[in-house]
C-alpha cells in the first residue's frame, strides 16, 4: 500500500472514532411505577355503570380501561354460576402496561377455587385491554371481588280466617319449568300449595285463642335449588306461639324452583277470627272540664249576693 493511501486509512479511522465518542448513549428506560387499583366488586345481575374515575392520572386511565370491559368480565362469571350458583370471592389481576399502552405479563390470582375456571375467559379480555396516554409504565395490581348476592323480595300477604275458601292447587304447576330468577307469584304459588294446613293450624289456635287476631312474617332462606334451608317468623303477639309452632314445619318442607342462586323470602301472614278485620277499639270519651273550684270564704264573712 502507498503511504498516502495509508494515511488516508488512517485518518477516516480516526475520524470514525471521534465521531462515536460524540454519539450519546441511549437513555434508559424509565422504571416502572407501582399502580395499586382499588377493588372493583362485580355483582350477578347487576347491570354495568358508567365508571367513575379520575381518566387525568395514569391509574384512572388504567381503571376505566380495564372496566370498559366490566360487562364481559361478569359474563365470564356468571357463566360459572351454572355449574356452581356458590361460585364467588376476590380475583387479583396482575399485569404491565407499556409506555405504547400494551398489558403484558397479564395473570390472574385467586384462592377462591370456584373462580379458578373462568380465569382464563378473564385473562383472554384483559390482554386485549389498550390504555392511552402512558407516559411512563406501570406495575399494576387490581383486586376483583365476584359475589352472588341473595335475592329478596317480599309475597303478597296471605289472609287466613275460618270461612277463607282455599283452592286445590298443583305442586308441579306451582313449581313449573321457568327461568332465571325466582317470582313472587311463583314463590305464592307455592305456598297455596300448602294453605289449607296453614288454615288449620290457624283454626285449632281459635278453639283455645277465639280472638287471636294480628299479623305474623315469616323470613324464609332458600337454596339455589329451591330448597327452604331455614324458616323463622318475627316477634309476633304471645297467642300466636303455638300457630308458628305448628307452621313452622310446613313451610320448612316447601320446594321452590331452583333458580341457581340463594333467595330470602318474607311471607306475611294476616290472622283473623272473622272475614273481615276487628274494627279497632273505641277511644274513651274525651273528659268533660271541671268547673272551676270557688274560694273558701273566710270565717264572718258574709255569703256573696246572688245576681238576680
Amino acid at each position: 500500500m502507498r503511504p498516502a493511501s495509508r494515511c488516508l486509512l488512517a485518518l477516516a479511522l480516526l475520524a470514525c472514532s471521534r465521531n462515536r465518542a460524540l454519539l450519546a448513549p441511549p437513555p434508559t428506560p424509565p422504571a416502572p411505577v407501582t399502580v395499586a387499583l382499588n377493588p372493583e366488586r362485580i355483582l350477578r345481575g347487576q347491570p354495568p355503570g358508567p365508571v367513575v374515575t379520575d381518566t387525568e392520572t395514569p391509574s384512572g386511565r388504567i381503571r376505566a380501561a380495564v372496566l370498559h370491559h366490566r360487562a364481559e368480565l361478569q359474563a365470564c362469571y356468571e357463566r360459572l354460576l351454572g355449574a356452581n350458583p356458590e361460585a364467588g370471592g376476590a380475583l387479583s389481576l396482575q399485569f404491565t402496561v407499556e409506555t405504547t399502552g400494551q398489558l403484558i405479563d397479564v395473570t390472574a390470582e385467586t384462592d377462591a377455587a370456584s373462580l379458578r375456571p373462568g380465569r382464563e375467559c378473564m385473562l383472554a379480555l384483559v390482554r386485549r385491554v389498550r390504555v392511552d396516554g402512558m407516559r411512563q409504565p406501570a406495575q399494576v395490581s387490581f383486586p376483583l371481588e365476584f359475589q352472588n348476592p341473595p335475592l329478596a323480595f317480599s309475597v303478597p300477604e296471605f289472609v287466613l280466617h275460618p270461612r277463607v275458601r282455599v283452592e286445590p292447587s298443583s305442586v308441579a304447576a306451582a313449581v313449573g319449568a321457568g327461568s332465571g330468577n325466582l317470582t313472587a307469584e311463583e314463590a305464592r304459588a307455592v305456598v297455596e300449595t300448602r294453605l289449607a294446613e296453614l288454615l288449620g293450624c290457624y283454626t285449632t289456635l281459635l278453639r283455645t285463642e277465639r280472638r287471636a287476631e294480628g299479623t305474623v312474617r315469616f323470613e324464609l332462606a332458600l337454596a339455589p335449588d329451591g330448597a327452604v334451608t331455614d324458616a323463622a317468623a318475627d316477634d309476633a303477639p304471645e297467642p300466636f306461639g303455638p300457630w308458628r309452632a305448628c307452621a313452622t314445619p310446613i313451610l320448612r318442607d316447601l320446594r321452590f324452583r331452583g333458580s341457581g342462586r340463594r333467595v330470602t323470602l318474607t311471607l306475611p301472614f294476616a290472622l283473623r277470627p272473622r272475614e273481615q278485620p276487628s274494627p279497632p277499639p273505641r277511644a274513651p270519651p274525651p273528659a268533660l272540664p271541671r268547673p272551676p273550684a270557688r274560694p273558701a270564704r273566710r270565717p264572718g264573712t258574709p255569703a256573696p249576693t246572688p245576681t238576680p
